[in-house]
């Protein structure tokens, strides 16, 4: 369940309130056309629009993701302060240049003593969704040149081959992604089948 509340002193709510607002943007983006501004699954109307939404998957699927873990292990920490790892949990937390795959890596290790298999086909399946994000992000410029037809050259272009990526099932594989991610921490964490989908629930807020 999550909550938020605003009193004089602020605006609180639960540590789960703003993964499971991420990923209902996602879940509302895996409705359709216009699902972010209440509209219903309906053709799209250009291919623009389906980059646009499937972009948008991509890159709220990885925040869903990061959100999770940051309150995940802040809460996990702050339960088990007298453990050596808690220091290091809070100071990671502290760093923008910390970025999600050195969590991916070093947290479960550190607070539950497992390695996250990245053969794992849910592992793998996030990860292509934080690499596709990255390339989308990162994208190399180039001065590339080419030559549409004889006698005519288009100069400045930069390589947009990640954009073939961005299909109308993008948002429904970006939730698949996080789903299956999210599992993966809580097992490493040493959940039951059944707690896990409980806890999945909880936390990110799918059913």
């Amino acid at each position: 369940m999550r909550t938020s509340h605003i009193t004089a002193q602020g605006r609180y709510g639960s540590p789960n309130y703003v993964p499971t607002m991420l990923f209902n943007m996602l879940r509302r983006l895996q409705n359709g056309p216009n699902a972010l501004i209440g509209g219903r699954k309906s053709a799209y109307d250009s291919e623009e629009q389906i980059i646009q939404d499937a972009m948008a998957a991509v890159f709220i699927g990885v925040n869903v993701v990061e959100a999770f873990m940051n309150i995940y292990f802040k809460v996990h920490a702050e339960e088990n302060s007298t453990f050596t790892w808690y220091t290091t949990i809070i100071s990671d937390l502290s760093k923008n240049s910390f970025g999600l795959g050195a969590k991916m890596i070093k947290w479960p290790k550190l607070c539950f003593g497992q390695v996250l298999d990245n053969k794992d086909p849910r592992y793998v399946e996030f990860e292509a969704l934080k690499s596709l994000r990255n390339g989308l992000t990162h994208f190399k410029t180039s001065h590339t040149i080419i030559a549409p037809i004889p006698g005519v050259t288009i100069q400045g272009l930069s390589d947009l081959s990640l954009v073939g990526h961005l299909d109308a099932d993008m948002p429904g594989r970006a939730v698949s992604a996080v789903i299956g991610f999210v599992e993966l921490i809580l097992e490493a964490h040493g959940f039951s089948p059944e707690q896990v989908s409980m806890a999945s629930r909880s936390w990110i807020g799918f059913s």
